[in-house]
């Protein structure tokens, strides 16, 4: 990165000092001696943030409280395995919505389900089921997150 009187110079845009325009290549195309002169610096781009994943982490080093954080009986933050329960048991309701028709016109016609959605559904509960158990089990954000990556849900044809 290139800089002016600690004003930083952008690159691919035409610029000005003392009252000179310069084109929008001038910075890639000059030596540095030519930059010098007219008084332009060359300084380290700063380093990127390091990479934090911000579903489970606050920062670097620092997880998201696993469960709920209370403040007398108030509930002030919610903690990943709270938070990612309750999704994955809605997320569970999503996958059997499509075949719920069948239940109701079992309870109201008593017509048979059909085994491949008996076994569909089955299916949804049983990786609905594992899903949130091992996110009840987690002891570490990574864990839950491993939990949360392990989803292998049924396809309803």
């Amino acid at each position: 990165m290139y800089m002016y009187n600690g004003k930083i110079l952008p690159i691919n845009a035409p610029f000005e000092i003392n009252g000179t325009w310069y084109p929008d290549n001038w910075l890639q195309l000059t030596t540095a001696a030519e930059k010098e002169a007219v008084g332009i610096i060359q300084v380290a781009d700063k380093p990127a943030p390091p990479y934090f994943d911000g579903q489970y982490y606050d920062d670097v080093d620092l997880p998201k409280p696993l469960d709920n954080v209370l403040e007398g009986e108030e509930t002030i933050r919610r903690g990943l395995k709270p938070q990612w329960t309750e999704e994955f048991k809605k997320l569970t309701n999503l996958y059997l919505q499509p075949t719920d028709w069948v239940v109701l016109r079992k309870l109201e016609r008593n017509i048979d389900i059909p085994e491949v959605i008996a076994a569909y559904r089955a299916a949804v509960l049983v990786e609905g089921n594992r899903i949130v158990d091992a996110i009840k089990a987690a002891t570490t954000a990574e864990e839950v997150k491993a939990a949360i990556n392990s989803q292998q849900w049924p396809v309803y044809n």
